[in-house]
């Protein structure tokens, strides 16, 4: 029989990421409601969940929390603040046939999510394995299990520009339908 796990063997899942104004959600709300309403199978993120993830840990022991707190501090810290923008949707894997996950994608132009993103998997090699694919800073917006055939003409998107000023560290309690995203720590950039 296993025995019980103690406080510094209860992994915790964490990941990294930017949180988007209430402005933006509102727009990405709009954007979206006659596709949802059309589309209503699938595990739909609530929009208080909605951000953009610079960097997943995944579970991890609570020991490493100190290194990603002065990891995502110091790069935080270092990276000046930018301006972005949701673009458009777009689906995983591309295509509308078999599509896993829709979801809304960010402007990216002058590079800052990707040096957020890089920095991350860099400093952070020690204990959490750095990610194969590239970077494409997006939220998810709806997973479907089994995938599903999308519309061929998503709905277009619109959004005013916002500043992205602080990298989040957020503890995720897998709970009901939808997580629940806890903020742990948040790193203001350029300071």
């Amino acid at each position: 029989m296993p025995s019980a796990r103690t406080g510094e063997d209860k992994r915790v899942r964490l990941f990294v990421g930017v949180e988007l104004p209430d402005a933006a959600r509102g727009d990405l709300a709009t954007s979206i409601e006659v596709l949802r309403t059309s589309v209503p199978v699938g595990r739909w993120t609530p929009a208080a969940n909605w951000h953009a993830t610079v960097k997943f840990l995944g579970w991890v022991r609570p020991s490493i929390l100190p290194m990603v707190r002065e990891a995502a501090e110091w790069i935080a810290r270092s990276e000046p603040r930018f301006t972005t923008r949701l673009t458009a949707l777009g689906t995983f894997p591309p295509g509308r046939r078999r599509s896993r996950v829709l979801w809304a994608g960010m402007d990216d132009e002058g590079g800052g999510f990707a040096r957020l993103s890089a920095a991350l998997n860099a400093a952070l090699t020690p204990v959490i394995e750095p990610e194969g694919r590239a970077f494409t800073p997006h939220v998810t917006l709806a997973r479907f299990d089994p995938p599903i055939a999308l519309p061929a003409e998503l709905p277009p998107l619109v959004s005013e520009p916002f500043e992205v000023a602080h990298l989040v560290l957020f503890r995720s309690h897998l709970r009901g339908r939808a997580p629940i995203y806890e903020q742990i720590a948040s790193f203001p950039l350029g300071v």
